[in-house]
């Protein structure tokens, strides 16, 4: 088992980020009438992927082992209406998470993330931290490293 603190301590790609689009699947009642299930579709947007996006972006994602969320939080920016999932029109929306990792040490990482509404307004941000067990030994993760793009390759 490798520990993500002796992989991590050289890694320079902390500067990486990824984007993630989404909208509603089905429906519910407008936010007017159901603002905590608008809010709550976001809480999933931000929580689905996020430990997968610590391995991602670490190139780790293949000697996953388990994963688990230790705590989670959202902070919304705005008031109901901006995270409204359906315009005026009753026209589904789409927002945009920002996502991003700066930590991960002894089996655990840091997710975090910005979701953008429709209109390019900060809407929300998230922070979880989750425990990530890998298998691998640091010669299976240095293979692993031969065979990327030169340019995307760390130093181990």
């Amino acid at each position: 088992m490798i520990e993500m603190t002796e992989y991590n301590r050289n890694r320079t790609a902390w500067d990486r980020r990824q984007l993630f689009y989404s909208t509603i699947i089905g429906s519910i009642p407008p936010v007017s009438e159901a603002a905590n299930l608008h809010a709550c579709a976001h809480l999933y947007a931000s929580d689905v992927m996020s430990l997968f996006v610590i391995v991602g972006l670490l190139e780790l994602d293949a000697y996953v082992v388990s994963m688990a969320s230790l705590s989670h939080t959202v902070i919304f920016h705005t008031a109901a209406e901006p995270l409204g999932v359906y315009d005026e029109s009753g026209n589904k929306r789409y927002f945009c998470q920002e996502v991003w990792t700066d930590r991960a040490e002894d089996g655990r990482g840091v997710h975090h993330s910005r979701i953008w509404g429709p209109d390019g307004r900060h809407v929300a941000t998230s922070i979880q931290d989750g425990l990530v067990r890998l298998k691998a030994t640091l010669e299976e993760v240095k293979a692993l490293r031969e065979r990327l793009e030169p340019n995307r390759r760390p130093k181990l």
